[in-house]
């Protein structure tokens, strides 16, 4: 093995999120916990004293004395030379070479994504809890670091810099997305980045060296698994939807690839301070309103912004391009797992069973999974914002109350008043319900049914967790001015709304076959 290549050092990763590990050519290198819990500290920190160190993993006087034995363990199990850590250096720092993977995914045990798409790890750092007090409290302040400032929707130019730095040739990737998620324009943007001509289909083109794009499903499966199979010098781009099954194609290229030459990514929404550079010539609120309503979808975005000569500032109509989109999509559902999904798509946030259950969409839940529309996390089901407010705008106003109606009651059985007031006031059962008496009077301090957010500065407008997907536009009015003296809660979020505490996205997270 040439230890000193460029190419194996570039192989050297840090995974963030899931199981702590170092990875080398995507073969974990066993270390022991203190090992692994020295390297990060060092990756998210920069270099550290030996003191600093000592202090943070071990609370005895021999602490100093453990550190060389561990640092001594790392020098043997590190996989190329020259070894880093050498003696008298102070203080440590990690070789340049060594990547920290900020938007890692994982495998489930037989080796398949979950639900048909890569996923992030629950847990940042899994693995490395209680190792010491001191590294506990580091520890923690970094995975509520890291969930407040990314809230699972890293931006395309982090994701496009960490599929360039993983992608060797040859390699495939697999790209899946919603409708309108933009993966041409990913591919087109990472051609620019690897420096690769861009190349649409199975045709030839002159370069030999190129990054192909093909949409699925293919043509001819056959033809594309060979031309893939014969290439190696290219990357290849496979495109395909979130929803519905796995493509066979994908199947028979984790039969025929190395596992490390095929890279599986799944397109997350665009996150607000991206929208909000791309608008930057619209006023503030009108460009809130926009990004809330599109949920992040490039296309709808697009197609927003085109009807605006027509429509004014006035609220926009669904554009039907997008909605077109998604119901392709969508007839690939049984009658019956359609008509469930709409109902779901009443309610933005998680989906407890309880709710499920109430609107008749038990006996779907398996076949709504397993097609990729509906995603199960922390005790409930997900169903990804562009899609619920779609679906949600194509019901009828009859069933749309009623199924509201459906909804409050469930919620007044679990006593969750909340939820069960808006419900209530979006059925159209009374502004002045019981159920918003209670409600209100269970909120936070300062907290009101209805109120005015966003009064300060915009970096408190900006926070994905008030302006992200999953909270509906017309219930906040975003304002810039200046500053209120009565403050929102910590990161501007709303206990009047039941969808506020929670805006997951499905998240860009890019792992290997």
């Amino acid at each position: 093995m040439d230890n000193s290549s460029p190419d194996s050092q570039r192989k050297l990763t840090l995974p963030l999120y899931g199981p702590a590990r170092l990875n080398y050519r995507d073969q974990t290198i066993r270390l022991r916990r203190k090992g692994l819990a020295l390297l990060y500290y060092l990756a998210l920190e920069g270099p550290a004293r030996r003191e600093q160190l000592a202090a943070l993993l071990w609370d005895n006087h021999r602490a100093m004395g453990n550190l060389r034995v561990e640092l001594h363990r790392l020098r043997q199990a590190w996989p190329f030379g020259p070894a880093p850590f050498a003696a008298g250096e102070d203080p440590l720092r990690l070789p340049d070479y060594l990547a920290l993977e900020r938007w890692d995914g994982f495998l489930d045990p037989n080796g398949a994504e979950r639900s048909g798409k890569a996923v992030r790890a629950s847990v940042m750092l899994d693995g490395l809890d209680d190792i010491s007090p001191e590294f506990q409290d580091w520890l923690e302040y970094q995975r509520a670091h890291q969930a407040e400032n990314h809230h699972g929707m890293p931006l395309r130019a982090t994701l496009l810099s960490e599929v360039s730095r993983l992608l060797e040739p040859p390699a495939v990737l697999v790209l899946r997305g919603p409708p309108g998620s933009g993966r041409k324009e990913f591919a087109q943007a990472l051609a620019r980045r690897l420096e690769l001509p861009f190349s649409e289909g199975l045709h030839e083109v002159a370069a030999t060296k190129a990054l192909r794009y093909v949409p699925l499903p293919s043509p001819d499966d056959a033809l594309l698994l060979s031309r893939i199979q014969r290439d190696r010098t290219g990357v290849w781009v496979v495109a395909g939807s979130s929803f519905g099954e796995e493509p066979r194609l994908v199947l028979q290229l984790r039969e025929a690839l190395p596992a490390r030459q095929v890279r599986y990514l799944h397109l997350p929404p665009l996150s607000w301070p991206e929208v909000r550079r791309w608008l930057k010539d619209l006023p503030f609120q009108e460009a809130a309103a926009l990004y809330l309503q599109s949920a992040g979808n490039r296309l709808y975005l697009d197609e927003l912004l085109s009807m605006r000569a027509q429509f004014g500032q006035q609220p926009l109509p669904v554009p039907q391009r997008v909605r077109a989109a998604f119901y392709v999509e969508a007839r690939h559902l049984t009658y019956d797992a359609r008509l469930a999904l709409e109902r779901l798509a009443v309610h933005p946030g998680p989906l407890p069973l309880e709710l499920v259950r109430a609107l008749g969409a038990e006996a779907y839940l398996d076949e709504l999974e397993r097609r990729g529309w509906l995603v199960f996390e922390n005790g409930a089901w997900l169903l990804d914002e562009p899609s619920r407010t779609l679906l949600y705008e194509g019901l009828q106003p009859g069933r749309r109350a009623r199924y509201h109606e459906l909804a409050a009651e469930a919620f007044a059985r679990q006593q969750q008043h909340r939820a069960e007031a808006y419900h209530r006031r979006t059925a159209g059962l009374g502004a002045l319900a019981q159920a918003e008496v209670v409600a209100a009077a269970t909120l936070e301090p300062g907290c009101a049914v209805q109120r005015r957010l966003g009064l300060g500065r915009e970096l408190e407008l900006i926070d994905p967790v008030l302006t992200g997907p999953g909270l509906p536009g017309r219930r906040f009015q975003p304002r810039r001015g200046l500053s209120h003296p009565a403050r929102a809660p910590r990161h501007g979020r709303s206990a009047c709304h039941p969808g506020a505490a929670h805006l997951s996205q499905r998240s860009g997270r890019l792992r290997s076959g």
